[in-house]
Protein backbone atom coordinates (compact mmCIF):
# COMPACT_ATOMS: atom_id res chain seq x y z
CA UNK A 1 0.00 0.00 0.00
CA UNK A 2 0.85 3.63 -0.97
CA UNK A 3 2.16 6.41 1.58
CA UNK A 4 -0.15 8.85 0.05
CA UNK A 5 -3.11 6.07 0.95
CA UNK A 6 -2.04 5.72 4.52
CA UNK A 7 -2.15 9.12 4.57
CA UNK A 8 -5.44 9.71 3.75
CA UNK A 9 -6.52 7.04 5.91
CA UNK A 10 -5.39 8.71 8.73
CA UNK A 11 -6.97 11.85 7.66
CA UNK A 12 -10.35 10.48 7.16
CA UNK A 13 -10.23 8.81 10.59
CA UNK A 14 -9.33 11.76 12.27
CA UNK A 15 -11.75 13.61 10.65
CA UNK A 16 -14.20 11.52 12.22
CA UNK A 17 -12.91 10.81 15.73
CA UNK A 18 -11.38 14.35 16.49
CA UNK A 19 -14.96 16.01 16.55
CA UNK A 20 -16.49 13.23 18.37
CA UNK A 21 -13.93 13.55 21.00
CA UNK A 22 -14.24 16.99 21.37
CA UNK A 23 -17.78 17.20 21.98
CA UNK A 24 -17.48 14.55 24.58
CA UNK A 25 -14.81 15.54 25.98
CA UNK A 26 -15.55 19.71 26.49
CA UNK A 27 -17.57 21.21 29.16
CA UNK A 28 -21.87 20.69 29.85
CA UNK A 29 -22.91 24.27 29.51
CA UNK A 30 -26.10 24.62 32.06
CA UNK A 31 -28.57 27.36 32.30
CA UNK A 32 -30.42 29.08 29.08
CA UNK A 33 -29.79 28.13 26.18
CA UNK A 34 -28.52 24.56 27.58
CA UNK A 35 -30.35 21.36 28.09
CA UNK A 36 -31.63 22.35 31.61
CA UNK A 37 -32.65 26.13 30.93
CA UNK A 38 -34.64 24.78 27.97
CA UNK A 39 -36.64 22.00 30.89
CA UNK A 40 -36.83 25.52 33.49
CA UNK A 41 -38.46 27.41 30.29
CA UNK A 42 -40.93 24.81 29.38
CA UNK A 43 -41.97 24.47 33.04
CA UNK A 44 -42.69 28.40 33.51
CA UNK A 45 -44.55 28.09 30.39
CA UNK A 46 -47.23 25.34 31.34
CA UNK A 47 -47.80 26.79 34.75
CA UNK A 48 -48.72 30.25 33.17
CA UNK A 49 -51.05 28.33 30.58
CA UNK A 50 -52.36 26.86 33.86
CA UNK A 51 -53.25 30.17 35.73
CA UNK A 52 -54.83 31.96 32.70
CA UNK A 53 -57.08 28.84 32.73
CA UNK A 54 -58.22 29.42 36.43
CA UNK A 55 -58.76 33.00 35.19
CA UNK A 56 -60.35 32.12 32.60
CA UNK A 57 -62.61 29.51 34.58
CA UNK A 58 -63.46 31.75 37.91
CA UNK A 59 -64.67 34.91 34.89
CA UNK A 60 -67.04 32.17 33.44
CA UNK A 61 -68.72 31.89 37.00
CA UNK A 62 -68.56 35.40 37.53
CA UNK A 63 -70.49 36.40 34.51
CA UNK A 64 -73.22 33.43 35.36
CA UNK A 65 -72.36 31.34 32.20
CA UNK A 66 -71.41 28.81 33.91
CA UNK A 67 -72.90 27.11 37.34
CA UNK A 68 -70.30 27.43 40.37
CA UNK A 69 -71.17 23.40 41.27
CA UNK A 70 -70.10 22.66 37.81
CA UNK A 71 -67.03 24.54 38.10
CA UNK A 72 -65.74 23.42 41.31
CA UNK A 73 -64.03 20.22 39.77
CA UNK A 74 -63.14 21.84 36.74
CA UNK A 75 -60.96 24.70 39.26
CA UNK A 76 -59.74 21.58 41.55
CA UNK A 77 -57.90 19.94 38.64
CA UNK A 78 -56.06 22.90 37.27
CA UNK A 79 -54.94 24.29 40.44
CA UNK A 80 -53.43 20.54 41.21
CA UNK A 81 -51.43 20.99 37.68
CA UNK A 82 -50.57 24.28 38.19
CA UNK A 83 -48.99 22.95 41.59
CA UNK A 84 -47.33 20.19 39.72
CA UNK A 85 -45.49 22.15 37.30
CA UNK A 86 -44.65 24.94 39.84
CA UNK A 87 -43.57 23.45 42.76
CA UNK A 88 -39.54 23.73 43.39
CA UNK A 89 -39.07 20.78 45.57
CA UNK A 90 -39.68 18.84 42.90
CA UNK A 91 -36.73 19.00 40.92
CA UNK A 92 -32.98 20.16 42.29
CA UNK A 93 -31.79 23.69 41.20
CA UNK A 94 -28.53 24.93 40.38
CA UNK A 95 -27.39 27.99 42.29
CA UNK A 96 -26.76 30.37 39.04
CA UNK A 97 -29.77 30.43 37.27
CA UNK A 98 -32.55 28.32 39.23
CA UNK A 99 -32.48 25.66 35.71
CA UNK A 100 -32.44 21.71 36.31
CA UNK A 101 -28.97 20.38 36.59
CA UNK A 102 -27.77 17.92 34.95
CA UNK A 103 -26.68 14.30 36.19
CA UNK A 104 -23.19 14.27 36.46
CA UNK A 105 -21.29 12.00 33.31
CA UNK A 106 -18.18 12.24 33.74
CA UNK A 107 -17.79 8.24 34.14
CA UNK A 108 -19.97 8.15 30.53
CA UNK A 109 -17.38 10.50 28.45
CA UNK A 110 -14.47 9.29 29.55
CA UNK A 111 -15.82 5.73 27.85
CA UNK A 112 -16.88 7.56 24.93
CA UNK A 113 -13.20 8.71 24.07
CA UNK A 114 -11.35 5.36 24.87
CA UNK A 115 -13.60 3.95 22.31
CA UNK A 116 -13.43 5.68 19.80
CA UNK A 117 -9.56 5.60 20.54
CA UNK A 118 -9.63 2.31 20.52
CA UNK A 119 -12.09 1.18 17.52
CA UNK A 120 -9.25 2.76 14.86
CA UNK A 121 -6.37 0.90 16.65
CA UNK A 122 -8.25 -1.95 16.31
CA UNK A 123 -9.48 -1.75 12.44
CA UNK A 124 -5.13 -1.31 12.17
CA UNK A 125 -4.64 -3.87 13.71
CA UNK A 126 -6.78 -6.05 12.05
CA UNK A 127 -6.15 -5.00 8.93
CA UNK A 128 -2.07 -5.82 9.73
CA UNK A 129 -3.05 -9.18 10.98
CA UNK A 130 -5.06 -10.39 7.88
CA UNK A 131 -5.03 -8.10 5.13
CA UNK A 132 -2.45 -7.44 2.74
CA UNK A 133 -0.89 -4.16 3.05
CA UNK A 134 2.81 -5.08 0.71
CA UNK A 135 0.53 -6.43 -1.77
CA UNK A 136 1.36 -3.73 -5.10
CA UNK A 137 -1.33 -1.83 -6.89
CA UNK A 138 -3.12 -2.68 -9.45
CA UNK A 139 -0.90 -1.27 -12.42
CA UNK A 140 -2.87 1.45 -14.46
CA UNK A 141 -2.06 -0.75 -17.44
CA UNK A 142 -4.63 -3.29 -16.42
CA UNK A 143 -7.12 -0.61 -16.01
CA UNK A 144 -7.01 0.10 -19.35
CA UNK A 145 -10.15 -0.61 -21.30
CA UNK A 146 -7.99 -1.89 -24.38
CA UNK A 147 -5.85 -4.09 -22.09
CA UNK A 148 -9.16 -5.79 -21.08
CA UNK A 149 -10.08 -6.55 -24.69
CA UNK A 150 -7.00 -7.51 -25.14
CA UNK A 151 -6.95 -10.03 -23.00
CA UNK A 152 -10.90 -11.24 -24.04
CA UNK A 153 -9.77 -11.59 -27.51
CA UNK A 154 -6.39 -13.99 -26.34
CA UNK A 155 -8.50 -15.70 -23.83
CA UNK A 156 -11.23 -16.41 -27.12
CA UNK A 157 -8.81 -17.26 -29.44
CA UNK A 158 -7.13 -19.59 -26.84
CA UNK A 159 -10.48 -21.52 -26.59
CA UNK A 160 -11.80 -21.30 -30.10
CA UNK A 161 -7.82 -23.35 -30.69
CA UNK A 162 -8.89 -25.44 -28.02
CA UNK A 163 -12.58 -26.28 -29.57
CA UNK A 164 -10.67 -27.20 -32.94
CA UNK A 165 -8.42 -29.13 -31.12
CA UNK A 166 -10.93 -31.16 -29.28
CA UNK A 167 -12.29 -32.13 -32.79
CA UNK A 168 -9.17 -32.90 -35.01
CA UNK A 169 -6.59 -33.69 -32.92
CA UNK A 170 -4.13 -30.96 -33.94
CA UNK A 171 -0.63 -32.02 -33.92
CA UNK A 172 2.10 -31.58 -31.24
CA UNK A 173 3.39 -27.82 -32.11
CA UNK A 174 -0.90 -26.94 -31.43
CA UNK A 175 -0.96 -28.43 -28.60
CA UNK A 176 2.73 -26.51 -27.62
CA UNK A 177 0.87 -23.35 -28.69
CA UNK A 178 -2.42 -23.85 -26.74
CA UNK A 179 -0.37 -24.55 -23.62
CA UNK A 180 1.73 -21.65 -24.35
CA UNK A 181 -1.87 -19.09 -24.61
CA UNK A 182 -3.00 -20.80 -21.44
CA UNK A 183 0.49 -20.05 -19.49
CA UNK A 184 0.49 -16.62 -20.85
CA UNK A 185 -2.60 -16.15 -19.57
CA UNK A 186 -2.31 -17.63 -16.32
CA UNK A 187 -4.64 -20.90 -16.47
CA UNK A 188 -1.76 -23.10 -15.21
CA UNK A 189 -3.99 -26.42 -15.10
CA UNK A 190 -5.55 -26.01 -18.82
CA UNK A 191 -1.57 -24.90 -20.06
CA UNK A 192 -0.67 -28.71 -18.01
CA UNK A 193 -3.65 -30.21 -19.86
CA UNK A 194 -2.61 -29.10 -23.36
CA UNK A 195 0.94 -29.63 -23.04
CA UNK A 196 0.66 -33.54 -22.00
CA UNK A 197 -1.13 -33.86 -24.97
CA UNK A 198 1.47 -32.27 -26.65
CA UNK A 199 4.07 -34.70 -24.67
CA UNK A 200 1.85 -37.46 -25.70
CA UNK A 201 1.76 -37.08 -29.09
CA UNK A 202 5.61 -36.48 -29.79
CA UNK A 203 6.52 -39.48 -27.66
CA UNK A 204 8.72 -37.36 -25.15
CA UNK A 205 10.07 -34.93 -27.51
CA UNK A 206 12.13 -32.78 -25.03
CA UNK A 207 11.03 -29.47 -25.61
CA UNK A 208 7.73 -30.75 -25.06
CA UNK A 209 8.69 -32.36 -22.01
CA UNK A 210 10.49 -29.11 -20.44
CA UNK A 211 7.16 -27.07 -21.67
CA UNK A 212 5.13 -29.52 -19.49
CA UNK A 213 7.70 -29.60 -16.81
CA UNK A 214 7.51 -25.95 -16.14
CA UNK A 215 3.15 -25.97 -16.39
CA UNK A 216 3.57 -28.26 -13.57
CA UNK A 217 5.48 -25.90 -11.45
CA UNK A 218 3.13 -23.12 -12.05
CA UNK A 219 0.45 -25.27 -11.33
CA UNK A 220 1.82 -25.72 -8.23
CA UNK A 221 2.09 -22.48 -7.23
CA UNK A 222 6.29 -22.82 -7.77
CA UNK A 223 7.02 -25.63 -6.07
CA UNK A 224 9.00 -28.44 -8.06
CA UNK A 225 6.94 -31.24 -7.30
CA UNK A 226 7.46 -34.89 -7.72
CA UNK A 227 5.93 -35.27 -11.10
CA UNK A 228 7.97 -32.14 -12.32
CA UNK A 229 11.20 -33.85 -10.94
CA UNK A 230 10.66 -37.05 -13.17
CA UNK A 231 9.76 -34.43 -16.10
CA UNK A 232 12.74 -32.43 -16.00
CA UNK A 233 14.40 -35.89 -15.36
CA UNK A 234 13.60 -37.18 -18.64
CA UNK A 235 14.96 -34.07 -20.33
CA UNK A 236 17.78 -34.28 -18.94
CA UNK A 237 18.06 -37.97 -20.07
CA UNK A 238 17.59 -36.85 -23.40
CA UNK A 239 19.55 -33.08 -23.72
CA UNK A 240 21.77 -33.46 -20.59
CA UNK A 241 22.43 -29.88 -21.15
CA UNK A 242 18.63 -28.18 -20.84
CA UNK A 243 19.14 -25.21 -18.98
CA UNK A 244 15.48 -25.67 -18.18
CA UNK A 245 15.50 -28.76 -17.03
CA UNK A 246 18.87 -27.80 -14.75
CA UNK A 247 17.56 -25.38 -13.39
CA UNK A 248 14.20 -26.44 -12.12
CA UNK A 249 15.98 -29.76 -10.74
CA UNK A 250 18.21 -27.35 -8.58
CA UNK A 251 15.12 -25.67 -7.28
CA UNK A 252 13.78 -28.84 -6.67
CA UNK A 253 16.90 -29.89 -4.07
CA UNK A 254 16.87 -26.10 -2.57
CA UNK A 255 13.13 -26.29 -1.92
CA UNK A 256 13.65 -30.11 -0.45
CA UNK A 257 16.33 -28.18 2.47
CA UNK A 258 19.54 -29.73 0.34
CA UNK A 259 20.84 -25.35 -0.67
CA UNK A 260 24.20 -26.96 -1.08
CA UNK A 261 23.50 -29.36 -3.80
CA UNK A 262 21.10 -27.03 -5.23
CA UNK A 263 24.14 -24.07 -5.25
CA UNK A 264 26.41 -26.36 -6.94
CA UNK A 265 23.99 -27.35 -9.84
CA UNK A 266 23.14 -23.87 -10.36
CA UNK A 267 26.97 -22.72 -10.52
CA UNK A 268 27.18 -25.32 -12.92
CA UNK A 269 24.74 -24.16 -15.23
CA UNK A 270 25.72 -20.41 -14.84
CA UNK A 271 28.97 -21.87 -16.15
CA UNK A 272 27.29 -23.01 -19.37
CA UNK A 273 24.74 -19.89 -19.38
CA UNK A 274 25.87 -17.61 -22.37
CA UNK A 275 26.55 -13.49 -20.68
CA UNK A 276 23.39 -12.71 -22.93
CA UNK A 277 20.75 -15.52 -22.18
CA UNK A 278 17.59 -13.60 -21.15
CA UNK A 279 17.24 -16.15 -17.93
CA UNK A 280 20.68 -15.29 -16.75
CA UNK A 281 19.33 -12.84 -14.22
CA UNK A 282 16.98 -15.39 -12.43
CA UNK A 283 19.60 -17.50 -12.24
CA UNK A 284 22.37 -14.99 -10.79
CA UNK A 285 19.31 -14.09 -8.27
CA UNK A 286 18.86 -17.93 -6.89
CA UNK A 287 22.81 -18.21 -6.62
CA UNK A 288 23.12 -15.22 -4.84
CA UNK A 289 20.07 -16.05 -2.38
CA UNK A 290 21.17 -19.60 -1.80
CA UNK A 291 24.66 -18.25 -0.94
CA UNK A 292 23.84 -15.71 1.65
CA UNK A 293 21.41 -18.17 3.26
CA UNK A 294 24.49 -21.10 3.31
CA UNK A 295 26.52 -17.66 4.77
CA UNK A 296 28.89 -17.37 1.69
CA UNK A 297 29.75 -14.52 0.43
CA UNK A 298 27.17 -13.54 -2.38
CA UNK A 299 29.33 -12.13 -4.79
CA UNK A 300 32.08 -14.72 -4.67
CA UNK A 301 29.46 -17.33 -5.34
CA UNK A 302 28.69 -16.26 -8.72
CA UNK A 303 30.90 -17.23 -11.36
CA UNK A 304 31.54 -15.91 -14.81
CA UNK A 305 29.53 -16.95 -17.61
CA UNK A 306 29.83 -18.62 -20.65
CA UNK A 307 30.67 -16.43 -23.33
CA UNK A 308 27.74 -14.44 -25.06
CA UNK A 309 25.81 -16.20 -28.24
CA UNK A 310 24.62 -13.18 -29.57
CA UNK A 311 28.12 -11.19 -29.27
CA UNK A 312 28.94 -10.26 -32.62
CA UNK A 313 32.57 -8.91 -33.91
CA UNK A 314 32.45 -6.21 -37.10
CA UNK A 315 29.86 -6.69 -39.49
CA UNK A 316 29.07 -4.66 -42.72
CA UNK A 317 27.07 -2.54 -40.74
CA UNK A 318 29.47 -1.94 -38.32
CA UNK A 319 32.61 -1.70 -41.45
CA UNK A 320 29.90 1.52 -43.06
CA UNK A 321 29.89 3.30 -39.40
CA UNK A 322 33.57 2.46 -39.42
CA UNK A 323 34.36 4.02 -43.16
CA UNK A 324 32.73 7.59 -41.46
CA UNK A 325 35.23 8.19 -39.39
CA UNK A 326 38.51 9.81 -39.81
CA UNK A 327 40.96 7.57 -41.73
CA UNK A 328 43.22 8.32 -38.92
CA UNK A 329 40.43 6.31 -36.51
CA UNK A 330 39.45 3.69 -38.78
CA UNK A 331 42.20 1.44 -38.17
CA UNK A 332 41.98 1.76 -34.54
CA UNK A 333 38.37 1.17 -34.17
CA UNK A 334 38.54 -1.98 -36.71
CA UNK A 335 41.62 -3.37 -34.37
CA UNK A 336 39.71 -2.96 -31.57
CA UNK A 337 36.44 -4.56 -32.46
CA UNK A 338 38.66 -7.51 -34.31
CA UNK A 339 40.40 -8.05 -30.92
CA UNK A 340 37.52 -8.09 -28.90
CA UNK A 341 36.46 -10.76 -30.94
CA UNK A 342 39.34 -12.66 -31.33
CA UNK A 343 39.37 -12.32 -27.35
CA UNK A 344 36.38 -13.89 -26.91
CA UNK A 345 36.71 -16.87 -29.56
CA UNK A 346 39.95 -17.77 -27.97
CA UNK A 347 37.26 -18.38 -24.84
CA UNK A 348 34.44 -20.02 -27.11
CA UNK A 349 36.49 -21.64 -30.06
CA UNK A 350 33.10 -23.80 -31.02
CA UNK A 351 31.70 -20.04 -32.23
CA UNK A 352 31.42 -21.14 -35.82
CA UNK A 353 29.58 -17.33 -36.85
CA UNK A 354 32.16 -15.86 -34.73
CA UNK A 355 34.74 -17.17 -36.65
CA UNK A 356 33.26 -16.29 -39.52
CA UNK A 357 32.77 -12.75 -38.72
CA UNK A 358 36.66 -12.57 -37.36
CA UNK A 359 37.47 -14.18 -40.86
CA UNK A 360 35.45 -11.18 -42.72
CA UNK A 361 36.75 -8.38 -40.42
CA UNK A 362 40.05 -9.90 -41.20
CA UNK A 363 40.14 -9.76 -45.24
CA UNK A 364 38.97 -6.28 -44.67
CA UNK A 365 41.97 -5.66 -42.95
CA UNK A 366 44.10 -6.88 -45.64
CA UNK A 367 45.49 -9.55 -42.67
CA UNK A 368 45.20 -12.45 -45.33
CA UNK A 369 47.49 -15.23 -42.74
CA UNK A 370 44.79 -14.32 -39.76
CA UNK A 371 41.75 -14.73 -42.72
CA UNK A 372 42.82 -18.21 -43.23
CA UNK A 373 43.77 -19.20 -39.58
CA UNK A 374 40.65 -17.87 -38.45
CA UNK A 375 38.62 -20.24 -41.25
CA UNK A 376 40.77 -23.15 -40.19
CA UNK A 377 39.54 -22.74 -36.48
CA UNK A 378 36.05 -22.40 -37.80
CA UNK A 379 36.31 -25.21 -40.26
CA UNK A 380 37.28 -27.06 -37.03
CA UNK A 381 34.34 -26.50 -35.13
CA UNK A 382 32.38 -27.43 -37.67
CA UNK A 383 34.28 -29.80 -40.60
CA UNK A 384 30.73 -29.90 -42.55
CA UNK A 385 29.34 -26.67 -42.48
CA UNK A 386 28.66 -25.10 -46.00
CA UNK A 387 29.00 -21.72 -44.82
CA UNK A 388 32.59 -22.42 -43.59
CA UNK A 389 33.64 -24.23 -46.73
CA UNK A 390 32.36 -21.66 -49.15
CA UNK A 391 33.97 -18.82 -47.30
CA UNK A 392 37.59 -20.53 -47.10
CA UNK A 393 37.44 -21.56 -51.15
CA UNK A 394 35.90 -17.71 -51.59
CA UNK A 395 38.96 -16.04 -49.66
CA UNK A 396 41.43 -18.19 -51.14
CA UNK A 397 39.77 -17.34 -54.81
CA UNK A 398 41.00 -14.00 -54.31
CA UNK A 399 44.11 -14.77 -54.20
CA UNK A 400 44.78 -16.61 -57.26
CA UNK A 401 46.98 -14.58 -59.64
CA UNK A 402 48.65 -15.44 -62.89
CA UNK A 403 50.10 -18.65 -61.59
CA UNK A 404 46.42 -19.93 -60.58
CA UNK A 405 45.93 -21.15 -57.35
CA UNK A 406 47.62 -22.53 -54.47
CA UNK A 407 47.85 -26.02 -53.28
CA UNK A 408 46.00 -24.73 -50.42
CA UNK A 409 43.12 -23.20 -52.58
CA UNK A 410 42.97 -26.34 -54.45
CA UNK A 411 42.37 -28.66 -51.23
CA UNK A 412 39.95 -25.81 -49.99
CA UNK A 413 37.66 -26.06 -53.13
CA UNK A 414 37.95 -29.56 -52.88
CA UNK A 415 36.36 -29.95 -49.76
CA UNK A 416 33.99 -27.34 -50.91
CA UNK A 417 32.48 -29.62 -53.85
CA UNK A 418 33.22 -33.11 -51.83
CA UNK A 419 30.47 -31.69 -49.44
CA UNK A 420 28.16 -30.36 -52.23
CA UNK A 421 29.06 -31.52 -55.43
CA UNK A 422 26.49 -28.93 -57.41
CA UNK A 423 27.81 -25.87 -55.09
CA UNK A 424 27.40 -22.91 -57.11
CA UNK A 425 30.07 -21.26 -55.67
CA UNK A 426 32.17 -24.60 -56.22
CA UNK A 427 30.86 -24.83 -59.49
CA UNK A 428 31.70 -21.19 -60.70
CA UNK A 429 35.25 -21.62 -59.26
CA UNK A 430 36.28 -25.24 -60.58
CA UNK A 431 35.20 -23.26 -64.55
CA UNK A 432 37.75 -20.67 -63.33
CA UNK A 433 40.18 -23.55 -62.91
CA UNK A 434 39.77 -25.19 -65.86
CA UNK A 435 40.06 -22.00 -67.91
CA UNK A 436 43.47 -21.26 -65.86
CA UNK A 437 44.07 -24.79 -67.69
CA UNK A 438 43.68 -24.25 -70.75
CA UNK A 439 40.25 -26.75 -70.32
CA UNK A 440 38.06 -24.54 -72.45
CA UNK A 441 35.49 -27.48 -73.19
CA UNK A 442 35.75 -28.30 -69.60
CA UNK A 443 34.97 -25.10 -68.15
CA UNK A 444 32.38 -24.41 -71.07
CA UNK A 445 30.76 -28.07 -69.55
CA UNK A 446 30.84 -26.93 -65.98
CA UNK A 447 29.23 -23.19 -66.58
CA UNK A 448 26.37 -24.68 -68.50
CA UNK A 449 25.76 -27.01 -65.25
CA UNK A 450 25.99 -24.16 -63.25
CA UNK A 451 23.22 -22.94 -65.16
CA UNK A 452 20.93 -25.58 -64.70
CA UNK A 453 21.70 -25.57 -60.91
CA UNK A 454 21.23 -21.10 -60.59
CA UNK A 455 17.61 -20.31 -59.82
CA UNK A 456 15.88 -18.88 -62.57
CA UNK A 457 15.85 -15.30 -60.92
CA UNK A 458 19.61 -15.58 -59.58
CA UNK A 459 21.23 -12.26 -60.85
CA UNK A 460 24.71 -14.07 -61.42
CA UNK A 461 22.98 -16.11 -64.41
CA UNK A 462 23.62 -13.33 -66.47
CA UNK A 463 27.37 -13.25 -65.82
CA UNK A 464 27.33 -17.17 -66.22
CA UNK A 465 25.56 -17.53 -69.16
CA UNK A 466 28.06 -14.22 -70.92
CA UNK A 467 31.06 -16.21 -70.22
CA UNK A 468 29.75 -19.36 -71.95
CA UNK A 469 28.84 -17.68 -74.61
CA UNK A 470 32.73 -16.01 -74.60
CA UNK A 471 33.82 -20.03 -74.39
CA UNK A 472 31.66 -21.19 -77.33
CA UNK A 473 32.93 -18.05 -79.80
CA UNK A 474 36.41 -18.51 -79.01
CA UNK A 475 36.58 -22.62 -78.73
CA UNK A 476 38.03 -22.95 -82.04
CA UNK A 477 39.83 -19.97 -82.21
CA UNK A 478 42.70 -21.33 -80.04
CA UNK A 479 42.92 -18.29 -77.91
CA UNK A 480 42.43 -17.51 -74.24
CA UNK A 481 39.14 -15.79 -73.94
CA UNK A 482 38.89 -12.77 -72.06
CA UNK A 483 38.85 -13.26 -67.96
CA UNK A 484 40.47 -16.46 -67.71
CA UNK A 485 42.78 -15.58 -65.26
CA UNK A 486 41.25 -16.45 -62.42
CA UNK A 487 41.23 -13.08 -60.87
CA UNK A 488 37.35 -12.90 -59.77
CA UNK A 489 36.68 -12.37 -56.47
CA UNK A 490 33.92 -13.57 -54.24
CA UNK A 491 31.82 -11.02 -54.69
CA UNK A 492 31.08 -11.71 -58.53
CA UNK A 493 30.90 -15.57 -57.48
CA UNK A 494 27.34 -16.82 -57.89
CA UNK A 495 26.31 -17.31 -54.85
CA UNK A 496 23.52 -19.82 -53.33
Amino acid sequence: MSLLLWILAAVLTAGVVIPLAAVLAGPRRDGPGAAGGEAADGAVATAEVYRRQLADLKAEVAAGRLPAAAAVAEEAELSRRLLAAADPDDRPEDSVGGAPAPPPDRPARRLGLIVMGAVPAAALGLYLWLGSPGLPSEPFAQRDPALIEAQAVAVAAAEALAQRLATDGGSVADWMDLGSRWRTLGRTSQAVTALARAVGQSDGDPDALSAYGEALVDDAGGIVTEPAIETFQEVLDARPADPRARFYLALGRAQAGDRAAALGQWQALMRDTPADAPWLGLLIAHIRDTADALGQDPDEAVPDPAAPVGAAGPDAADMAAVSALPADQQAAMIEGMVSGLAARLAEAPGDVDGWLRLAQAYGVLGRRDDQFAALESARAAAPDDLRVLEAESAAHLADWGEAGPTETALRALDRLLQADPDNPLGLWQLAQLSEVAGAYDRAASIYARLLEVLPPDDANRAAVADRLATLEAVRDSGGAPDGADGGTGPQDAPAE
